[in-house]
């Protein structure tokens, strides 16, 4: 049976909003080099943002770092020579809500200033100290993602005992350091961080229990965009890329996510309301097994009769 999606409120710069009716779409801005070796283009960037717009994206997340982690996350410097030129033409031309991914306080205070109002840390706040702190003096918005390390999220160091256990209570401790910090817990959202140093197996059980995760009370976000767990290979065709994505997509909103984040925006939002209408019939308790309905009982027969001391006429039988 799916879970039932709690509903949620996130606080964001830009007002409160009401997560779990639908699926939210937040449209991946890939801008590390995985996507380009050159500096990105922001004209070709902007572009790229307002057809995620088109297609269906509520939001969009940038970053530096490679969504398919094929190596270890890039300086603070490097992250804003990559990020600055497009999040000054998002400000300018699109004015969406947008997150950036980063673990460094200084990359986050410059993004912050060009009109990110979501943080998203892939450490959980165990990379930088300053970055609490830095969160809630600016007043934005939080995404703890859950990782294997600090240094490297994306280093794979073997499968994880008791995956969605340790997942849940160290996202619990992330959470627990933001509010340390003075954080508004109704300002975080969390992310169980798919391929994040976590073998395939480890993935799939994550997504089969991410429904756990609300215990934390807060949205839940999944990019399942980029994942070589989703692919028969790392040198699998776009297309099952793109199919990976999609179906692990509808695999974690049945789980219970509330935020869906990828680069195949107008796939994502279209699974997302096919999705989002299969659940509302569960919801509505169509989709629930009905105890089956007894079958009436018959009164028992009487015994034959018989009529003034003599038997009933036998049955006439064809001759």
């Amino acid at each position: 049976m799916p879970t039932r999606r709690p509903l949620v409120s996130w606080k964001l710069p830009e007002g409160d909003i009401t997560l779990g009716a639908r699926t939210h779409v937040m449209g991946l801005l890939d801008l590390s080099t995985d996507s380009s070796a050159a500096k990105p283009d922001p004209v070709e960037q902007l572009e790229r943002a307002e057809r995620m717009v088109d297609d269906g994206a509520d939001s969009l997340l940038a970053t530096a770092r490679s969504p398919r982690q094929s190596g270890p996350p890039p300086s603070a410097d490097d992250e804003l020579r990559r990020l600055v030129p497009t999040l000054r033409k998002l400000r300018s031309r699109l004015g969406v809500l947008t997150a950036v991914t980063t673990s460094s306080s200084e990359a986050a205070e410059r993004v912050i200033e060009l009109g990110a109002s979501i943080i998203h840390d892939p450490s959980g706040l165990s990379a930088d100290p300053r970055m609490a702190r830095l969160v809630n003096d600016k007043r934005c918005a939080l995404i703890l993602s859950h990782a294997r390390t600090s240094a490297d999220p994306a280093s794979p160091t073997g499968p994880v005992a008791m995956v969605a256990e340790t997942v849940l209570n160290e996202l619990d401790g992330a959470v627990a350091r933001a509010r340390l910090a003075g954080l508004d817990p109704r300002t975080i959202a969390i992310d169980p961080g798919l391929g994040m140093g976590k073998q395939g197996n480890d993935n799939f059980e994550l997504i089969e229990r991410l429904g756990e995760l609300h215990r934390l009370g807060r949205p839940v976000l999944v990019i399942p965009s980029g994942k070589s767990f989703l692919t028969e290979s790392v040198r699998a065709p776009e297309l099952d890329w793109k199919i990976g994505a999609v179906v692990g997509a509808a695999f974690a909103i049945r789980a219970g996510a509330h935020i869906i984040c990828g680069e195949e925006v107008a796939e994502l939002a279209a699974a997302a309301r096919t999705a989002d209408r299969l659940l509302s019939i569960f919801d509505d308790g169509l989709g629930e097994e009905e105890e089956e309905a007894p079958q009436p009982t018959r009164a028992p027969r009487p015994p034959r009769r018989e009529t003034a001391g003599r038997p009933l006429r036998p049955p006439i039988r064809d001759s």
